[in-house]
C-alpha cells in the first residue's frame, strides 16, 4: 500500500468516524442520518453535470451496493438505538475487516500473504477487544446483534464496490452516482416519516 493509499484510508477512517459520532449525539438517529444521506446527494448533484454516465457493466454493481446501502442505514440507527457508540462502533467495524478480506478471495481472487492475514486478524481483534466490559445494559443483546448486521452490509457493500470499480469506465462517475442515489431512497423515506421533527432537527443542526 502507497502512501497516498494509506493516506486516504486513514481520512477515510477518520471521516467515517465522525459521521457516525454525529448520529449518535444528535438525538434521532433515523433524523440525523437521513439529514446527512441528503445533503449527500445534494453535493452529488452539484458535480452531476460534469461526469460521464456510468458504463452498463457498471449499472449491477451500482444498483446492489444502493440496496445494501439501504439496509446499512437501516442497522447503524438500530446500533445506535440500542447501544453506546463506544460499544456497537467497534464490532461493526470489528467484523468487517475479516469478511471483506474473505469476500474478496471468493470472489474478486485477491489472496492476503500470511502476514497479511495476521494483521487483519490482529486489527480485528484489537477493535473487538474495546468492546469487552464487565457492565452490561438491558439492550446490549440487541445492540450487538444489531452491529453485527452493520458489519455485515459494511463487508458487502465494500466488496461490491471493489468489484464495481473495476468494471467502471470512469470512477469519480461511480461515486458521484452512488452519493446521488443511495442517499435518496432512505433520507425521503425519514423526511416523509419523521416530517412532524424532521425540518425542526434540520434548522437545529
Amino acid at each position: 500500500m502507497g502512501p497516498v493509499v494509506f493516506t486516504l484510508v486513514l481520512a477515510s477512517a477518520v471521516l467515517h468516524a465522525s459521521w457516525n459520532a454525529l448520529i449518535k449525539i444528535g438525538g434521532d438517529p433515523w433524523v440525523r442520518l437521513a439529514m446527512i444521506t441528503l445533503l449527500g446527494v445534494v453535493f452529488g448533484l452539484v458535480f452531476l453535470p460534469f461526469i460521464p454516465f456510468p458504463n452498463a457493466e457498471a449499472w449491477p454493481y451500482l444498483l446492489s451496493t444502493i440496496a445494501i446501502h439501504q439496509l446499512f442505514f437501516i442497522f447503524v440507527c438500530l446500533q445506535y438505538r440500542y447501544g453506546d457508540l463506544s460499544h456497537v462502533y467497534p464490532i461493526s467495524h470489528g467484523i468487517a475487516p475479516l469478511m471483506v478480506a474473505f469476500g474478496a478471495y471468493m470472489f474478486a481472487g485477491e489472496t492476503l500473504s500470511p502476514q497479511g492475514i495476521a494483521a487483519v486478524v490482529m486489527i480485528s481483534g484489537a477493535i473487538l477487544s474495546l468492546t469487552f466490559s464487565t457492565a452490561r445494559k438491558p439492550d446490549e443483546g440487541k445492540a450487538v446483534v444489531f452491529a453485527l448486521c452493520t458489519g455485515i452490509t459494511i463487508a458487502t457493500y465494500s466488496v461490491i464496490d471493489g468489484l464495481g470499480a473495476r468494471t467502471t469506465n470512469d470512477l469519480i462517475s461511480y461515486i458521484i452516482y452512488l452519493m446521488v442515489l443511495d442517499g435518496l431512497p432512505f433520507g425521503l423515506v425519514v423526511m416523509f416519516l419523521r416530517r412532524h421533527v424532521f425540518m425542526d432537527s434540520l434548522r437545529t443542526n
